[in-house]
């Protein structure tokens, strides 16, 4: 073989080993989002009983708006800094998933072209070249730019000054997180989801394969967990009559399926390296003695 595909292999596990990590224990981000949360009620409503005591505007709803519209503007500020916590674990969630799609893709590719290399007929040769091309390409990482962009409208709607109404800029805030939340939530959930599907089909095309090639007596695949596949919009109504509990769950799950699925996936990749340096030895053995004689 051209290639130390072994070798290459490994290095990806290396990568795996920095990459595939876990997030902090979901008690703690559950803590220092209650905490987030506290903090933001307790600066707001606390600088809007300020500017009522200093500005002892008419005791009239119109007054009353006003004072919120414009503490809402200026908390702003202080906004961002109390965000940067809660934010911080979605930006890690969004990168681990991101790591790992780069990362696989490569493990995939590797494995494709030592496949490619051995094999003589062209069909079986390109199999799974062609399903990584067909299907592992449409499972995109998460775009952080796309993502922060829309936390930037939140904060630039929040402050906007058109209209002196409570309802419109309250209103529009909690609809573009709302919008946020859903995007984020809803691609990560089916990005791991779609993983998983790949992992299985893959495996079990690579299992077919070398079985043919009598490189291995029994095939393997990844079991694939039905409970990964959620349908998002029955979680958010949920999520409402349970007044945000079923939210709570749902971002638990978001959290912790990753650790999960991380087992079944290390160790199909261990095993596939394992046969791999079992064929690359073969082969060394074969040369070998092709020179001798």
């Amino acid at each position: 073989m051209e290639n130390n595909y072994s070798a290459i292999l490994e290095d990806n596990i290396e990568r795996r080993i920095e990459q595939d990590n876990s997030l902090l224990p979901y008690s703690y981000v559950l803590l220092i989002n209650v905490a987030v949360w506290v903090v933001f009620c307790a600066i707001f409503f606390g600088y809007i009983m300020y500017m009522i005591h200093i500005m002892n505007p008419d005791q009239t709803k119109d007054g009353l708006e006003a004072v919120v519209v414009d503490a809402m503007i200026d908390v702003n500020i202080v906004v961002c800094i109390i965000f940067i916590p809660s934010m911080t674990f979605i930006v890690q969630r969004i990168n681990r998933l991101n790591f790992f799609i780069t990362r696989k893709k490569e493990w995939y590719q590797t494995i494709a072209s030592m496949v490619k290399e051995q094999n003589t007929d062209v069909k079986r040769a390109n199999k799974l070249t062609n399903l990584i091309n067909q299907k592992f390409i449409s499972i995109k990482p998460i775009s952080l730019r796309f993502f922060l962009g829309i936390h930037a409208v939140i904060l630039s709607l929040s402050m906007s000054i058109i209209e002196k109404n409570t309802t419109v800029v309250l209103g529009s805030f909690f609809i573009i997180w709302i919008v946020k939340l859903f995007v984020y939530q809803l691609s990560l959930n089916n990005s791991w989801n779609r993983l998983q599907y790949f992992e299985s089909e893959f495996d079990s095309t690579l299992s077919e394969i070398w079985k043919e090639d009598h490189k291995i007596e029994d095939s393997f695949s990844y079991t694939i967990d039905p409970r990964k596949k959620r349908n998002y919009f029955v979680w958010l109504f949920c999520s409402y009559l349970s007044l945000g509990i079923v939210g709570i769950v749902w971002d638990y799950k978001m959290h912790t399926d990753p650790d999960n699925m991380y087992e079944q996936f290390h160790d199909r990749e261990d095993k596939i390296l394992d046969v791999i340096e079992k064929i690359e030895q073969r082969y060394s053995q074969q040369k070998r003695t092709e020179v001798e004689n």
